[in-house]
């Protein structure tokens, strides 16, 4: 299922300009968008959402929550990589 920038923001209690905000600064990987160009929020979207969020309030700033998803992404493809080698021996 896949929600709008406006449900996502009733939802979740955040402000639609926000949400906006962190998907133009590209913080959600894989955001999906439909034939009219609309943000389109599936549940790994809406995760993330979550996470930038909490890290905003925390005080990170965008750049910091920025290098800490390229983290996150780093380390799940090394894993990928990790266990696609144990499978080829």
């Amino acid at each position: 299922m896949f929600y709008t920038v406006q449900e996502m923001s009733t939802m979740l209690s955040m402000n639609a300009h926000t949400n906006r905000y962190y998907t133009n600064q590209e913080l959600i990987t894989h955001l999906k968008r439909d034939e009219n160009s609309y943000r389109k929020f599936d549940e790994e979207s809406i995760n993330w959402l979550i996470i930038i969020y909490y890290l905003c309030q925390y005080g990170m700033t965008i750049g910091q929550i920025c290098e800490y998803i390229l983290h996150y992404v780093y380390k799940v493809i090394q894993r990928s990589k990790n266990v696609t080698i144990l499978f080829k021996i």
